[in-house]
């Protein structure tokens, strides 16, 4: 069932601030959020891309400053935008090993907000990592329509070692059917 009070995403953080109505405020401002709801000034639904963030006021069970991460375009600009509106930076932008441009800010809340760009497609074998099995009759596919662990999805996915330059940060993926061994 849709319902329009609720987005469409599985996983919705919940954050608690003193003041509920200058944290959404702020939120939206220094990081581009989109205000879905608000009730009163005790309670408010925020749009961050396809997902949602709960912003609730803090009481004696949640006063634990949390952590979440964000998938963004054009990640400077945004740490540009966070910066002018008071964010305080705690790790500036910067590439890592697996495909992804990333910083971290701390709101007036306390909570951290790791902000993330793709700048490469990178299977996680290639940086150290190992790669999940999310096939048919997984919980991601039939809850929210990824197909990523389809035959055709995992053959654009993939990347070999020929697609890391001598740096050592990988390059954007060629595509196509994985190389034979």
């Amino acid at each position: 069932m849709q319902n329009r009070s609720m987005p469409r995403s599985a996983v919705i953080h919940l954050l608690a601030y003193d003041a509920v109505g200058e944290a959404v405020d702020w939120l939206c401002a220094a990081f581009g959020f989109g205000e879905r709801w608000r009730a009163g000034n005790h309670r408010a639904q925020l749009a961050v891309g396809d997902g949602a963030v709960a912003v609730t006021e803090r009481g004696a069970a949640s006063s634990e400053a949390a952590s979440i991460l964000v998938r963004v375009h054009d990640l400077d600009a945004h740490a540009a935008r966070a910066e002018a509106h008071g964010a305080r930076i705690v790790a500036p932008p910067q590439d890592f090993p697996y495909g992804e441009r990333q910083y971290t800010a701390q709101d007036p809340g306390g909570h951290s907000w790791t902000f993330s760009e793709s700048v490469a497609d990178v299977t996680p074998e290639a940086w150290g990592g190992a790669s999940g099995d999310l096939g048919r009759g997984s919980w991601a596919q039939e809850v929210i329509g990824d197909d990523s662990a389809t035959p055709s999805a995992a053959r654009t996915a993939s990347t070999d070692e020929a697609s890391h330059t001598a740096g050592g940060m990988p390059t954007a993926s060629r595509g196509g059917p994985p190389s034979a061994p």
